[in-house]
């Protein structure tokens, strides 16, 4: 399975901010999920904002997901969930193949 590049979490942004997509990235045995939602940030599993450091450290965003295992994706819009259990499912999903 192919991980995201960062081009392609640049795209993954961007439809956040123009497309109002809230995309969170599930971790398994971790408490902290990846969030981005028009920005990128880090929130614990209750939904409070956490700093990004305290965390992750200076990892990119791209450099979180190859460092852990994505357990599921969750993508919300217009009072709509998807859940995803792939990058893969999420590059179909958001069209970036």
């Amino acid at each position: 399975m192919r991980q995201i590049s960062m081009s392609e979490f640049r795209v993954l942004c961007e439809k956040s901010r123009t497309e109002r997509i809230r995309i969170e990235f599930v971790f398994e045995k971790f408490p902290y999920r990846l969030v981005v939602d028009r920005v990128i940030f880090a929130e614990d599993l209750q939904g409070r904002k956490v700093p990004w450091t305290r965390i992750f450290g200076s990892k990119t965003p791209t450099d979180v997901l190859l460092s852990f295992k994505v357990r599921e994706i969750r993508i919300r819009t217009r009072g709509l969930e998807k859940k995803l259990k792939s990058i893969e499912e999420l590059r179909s999903y958001i069209g970036l193949n």
